[in-house]
């Protein structure tokens, strides 16, 4: 039988490693999903370098998909593997609200982190949170580019919030 190749997911947190890696797991058989965590945002991360540095071990790329390329050398050499054993790398980008209009984003100093409701986001800091937004947006579009990246993706990001999706409906027996 031949070796499972590996699907990486790069992941900001060992929150959506714990979460993710187990769920494409259970959905998808003969992959071995691996998780690999950046301790940051890598779409924001050139607004954070030293932040970045000191939880990653190298500066962030000013192209997010060059960051992305070398977080993935550093996993190969951390668990000695080999491009050729990846099947897949699939990045995993939480938008954070990043393409909810500006007049949105509220400014609270009492507010203990940023919070996001479905109709705007408030944070201590306005400024800083907007230019993160914009880094983000950005990067978004230039991960679009990028010949491998599913092209479908694009119309989340930029339109609106898709329906839910249906319910199976129950099947009917038609009777002869």
């Amino acid at each position: 039988m031949a070796k499972r190749k590996i699907v990486l997911l790069v992941v900001e947190g060992a929150s959506d490693a714990s979460l993710l890696v187990p769920a494409f797991s259970s959905l998808i058989e003969n992959r071995l999903f691996q998780g690999q965590e950046f301790h940051c945002d890598v779409l924001t991360a050139p607004n954070h370098r030293e932040e970045f540095r000191r939880r990653n071990g190298f500066y962030p790329a000013d192209n997010p998909a060059q960051t992305v390329r070398e977080l993935v050398e550093y996993y190969l050499r951390d668990h000695d593997r080999a491009w050729g054993q990846l099947g897949h790398v699939i990045q995993i980008c939480d938008l954070d609200g990043a393409f909810t209009s500006d007049d949105r984003v509220q400014e609270d100093p009492l507010v203990d982190g940023t919070q996001y409701s479905t109709t705007d986001i408030i944070t201590p800091n306005r400024t800083i949170l907007i230019a993160d937004r914009t880094t983000k947006r950005n990067d978004v579009d230039a991960l679009l580019k990028l010949d491998g990246f599913r092209k479908k993706n694009r119309r989340h990001a930029h339109g609106p919030v898709p329906p839910v999706l249906r319910q199976p409906q129950p099947r009917t027996r038609i009777s002869r």
